[in-house]
C-alpha cells in the first residue's frame, strides 16, 4: 500500500457512503431519514463524550511498550516525564474514537428499526423522497467523515510536524521519517479532496484529540509549532558557547520563555523533566545517560542553588521560573558577566561593574530580578553568597593578605586615625580612595559603588568587635580581613 493507494480508499468510503446514505433515504423518506439523521447525531456525540473516558482504561504499559518499541530512550522518558503519557493517550484516542463510534452504530441501528415501526405516514400524506435522499446522502457523508477523519487527522499532524521541523530546524528529516513521508503523507496530504474532507473532519479530529492536562485544555496540533519554535530557539543557544552570547541569543532566550505562555504541554512536561533530572543530579547521579553538570569553587553554590529549585518545579512555577532565567541570563550578557560559570579570573570585576544604564552592579540587578519570583529564593541567597566568596576569595590567605596587603592596611589605620570625630559618611569617603589604590596594585580592580560598601562594613566589624578608633592597630584590620577571607563573614555587594 502507498499514498495513493490510501487516497482511493478515503474517496472510496466517502463517495460509496455518501451513495449508500442517499439511496437509503430516499426509501425511508423524510421522517424516518432524519430520524436516522437524528440517531448518527446522538452516537458522534456519545463516542465524542465516552472516548475520554475510555482511553484512561488502555493500560499505561501497553503505551509504554509502544514507545519502547520505537526508541528504547522514549519509553525510559516517558517513565520520568509522565505528561508524555498523557500525551500519547490523546493521540491513542481518535481510535478509541473511532471503536466507539462503530459500536454504537451498530447498537443503535436495533433502536431505530424499533422507534421507525412507530413512525408510518397517513393517509395521503406528503412522504418528500426527494428531501429523504438528500438528508440521507448528508448522513452518510457524515459517517464517512468520521471514519476517515482520524487517517486524515494523523497524515495532517505528520506532515505539519515534517514541514514545521524543515522550515524551523533548516534540515532534512531522519531518512526513515522522510522515506514514510514521502510515500504515505505526501501524496495523501496534497490530494485535492482529501484536503476538503481534512477541512471537513478537523473538527472532530481535533475535538477527540484534544485532551486536559493540568486543568487546560491541549491539543496536540495547536503544541507543534510551539515545540518546534522552542527547538529552534533552543538549537541557537546550543550552538553557542556562553560566553559568546549576544544580540540573537538573547532574543533566542526571550522566545523560549515567551513560548512557555503559549503552550499547555511545555510547562507540564518541563517541569517534571527538570525535577526528575536535578533530583537525580543533587544526589550526583545520572540522569538518562546524563552525569551532573559540575562548577568548581564558589560557583557550586549557584549550581546548588538551581537543583534545588528545579527539583521542586511544578507546572505553576516553570513558566516565571523560565521567564526568571531567561532574564538572568541576559541580564549576564548585559553586563558581559556570560563566564560567570566558567570561573575566569576577571569574573570578579565584572559582576561588581556598575552598569551606566541602570547604575546598578550585576549582583544587585540580578538579587532584585530574582526578589521578584519567591521560588528562586534559594538562587537569590546563592548570588549574594557568591558575589561575598568572590570578593573573600581575592584576599588570599592569612599570609597573602600580610604579603600583599599591608600597606594597604597601614592606610586604613592612618586615614581612620586621622578622621577621628568625623561622621561615618566622611571616614567612608575618606577610606575608599585609599582603599581602591591598594587594591589596583594587587590587580583587582572595583567600583567606588562596592568600595564604599567595603568601607562602611569595615567600619561596622570595628564597631561590632568594640574596637575604638584611637585604640584601633593594624592587627585588628587583619583579623576583620582573615574572616571575610575564611567566608565566616561577607563584604556585601550593593
Amino acid at each position: 500500500m502507498n499514498g495513493e493507494t490510501i487516497v482511493s480508499i478515503i474517496i472510496g468510503i466517502v463517495l460509496v457512503l455518501t451513495t449508500i446514505g442517499a439511496f437509503l433515504g430516499l426509501a425511508r423518506k423524510w421522517k424516518k431519514s432524519l430520524l436516522r439523521f437524528g440517531f448518527v447525531v446522538v452516537e458522534l456525540i456519545f463516542a465524542l463524550l465516552l472516548s475520554a473516558k475510555i482511553s484512561t482504561y488502555i493500560p499505561p504499559e501497553t503505551i509504554i511498550d509502544a514507545l519502547n518499541g520505537v526508541s528504547p530512550a522514549l519509553g525510559e522518558l516517558v517513565l520520568h516525564v509522565p505528561s508524555l503519557l498523557s500525551l500519547a493517550f490523546g493521540l491513542v484516542r481518535p481510535i478509541v474514537f473511532l471503536s466507539l463510534f462503530i459500536v454504537l452504530s451498530l447498537l443503535s441501528l436495533i433502536l431505530y428499526f424499533i422507534c421507525s415501526l412507530f413512525l408510518g405516514y397517513k393517509q395521503g400524506e406528503k412522504q418528500y423522497p426527494m428531501a429523504g435522499m438528500l438528508i440521507g446522502a448528508v448522513q452518510g457523508f457524515l459517517i464517512a467523515l468520521v471514519l476517515v477523519s482520524p487517517v486524515v487527522g494523523y497524515i495532517s499532524m505528520a506532515d505539519q510536524a515534517v514541514a514545521g521541523y524543515k522550515e524551523v530546524v533548516g534540515e532534512e528529516v531522519p531518512e526513515d521519517i522522510a522515506e514514510i513521508h514521502e510515500k504515505y503523507v505526501k501524496p495523501v496530504k496534497n490530494h485535492a479532496l482529501v484536503k476538503l474532507f481534512d477541512a471537513l473532519s478537523a473538527p472532530i479530529f481535533n475535538a477527540v484529540v484534544s485532551f486536559d492536562m493540568g486543568g487546560e485544555t491541549l491539543n496536540p496540533n495547536e503544541e507543534i509549532p510551539v515545540l518546534l519554535a522552542g527547538y529552534e530557539n533552543v538549537a541557537t543557544l546550543m550552538g553557542t558557547p556562553l560566553g559568546e552570547y549576544g544580540t540573537t541569543e538573547k532574543a533566542a532566550i526571550t522566545n523560549i520563555t515567551s513560548l512557555f505562555g503559549q503552550s499547555v504541554l511545555l510547562p507540564n512536561i518541563g517541569a517534571e523533566f527538570l525535577s526528575a533530572m536535578t533530583t537525580k543530579w543533587k544526589a550526583g547521579e545520572s540522569f538518562m545517560g546524563m552525569g551532573p553538570l559540575e562548577a568548581e569553587g564558589e560557583f557550586s553554590v549557584v549550581l546548588d542553588s538551581l537543583y534545588t529549585i528545579f527539583s521542586t518545579s511544578t507546572a505553576d512555577t516553570l513558566s516565571l521560573d523560565i521567564v526568571t532565567v531567561g532574564d538572568f541570563l541576559i541580564l549576564m550578557v548585559d553586563y558581559d558577566a556570560t563566564s560567570l560559570f566558567g570561573g575566569e579570573e576577571d569574573v570578579i570585576t565584572k559582576i561588581t561593574t556598575v552598569n551606566p544604564e541602570t547604575g546598578k552592579t550585576f549582583i544587585k540587578a540580578a538579587t532584585e530580578l530574582l526578589d521578584a519570583n519567591p521560588h528562586m529564593a534559594v538562587l537569590r541567597a546563592g548570588i549574594t553568597k557568591l558575589g561575598a566568596a568572590l570578593l573573600g576569595s581575592q584576599l588570599g590567605t592569612s599570609e597573602e593578605i600580610r604579603e600583599n596587603y599591608g600597606e594597604m592596611v597601614t592606610n586604613v589605620v592612618d586615614v581612620l586615625k586621622n578622621a577621628e570625630g568625623d561622621t561615618n559618611e566622611e571616614k567612608i569617603e575618606a577610606l575608599t580612595p585609599t582603599i581602591k589604590e591598594e587594591l589596583v596594585k594587587n590587580d583587582i580592580d572595583l567600583s567606588d559603588e562596592v568600595l564604599d560598601e567595603a568601607s562602611r562594613f569595615l567600619l561596622e566589624e570595628l564597631e561590632k568587635d568594640n574596637v575604638a578608633i584611637e585604640d584601633m592597630t593594624e592587627e585588628d584590620i587583619y583579623n576583620i580581613l582573615d574572616r571575610v577571607a575564611a567566608g565566616e563573614i561577607a563584604i556585601p555587594v550593593p
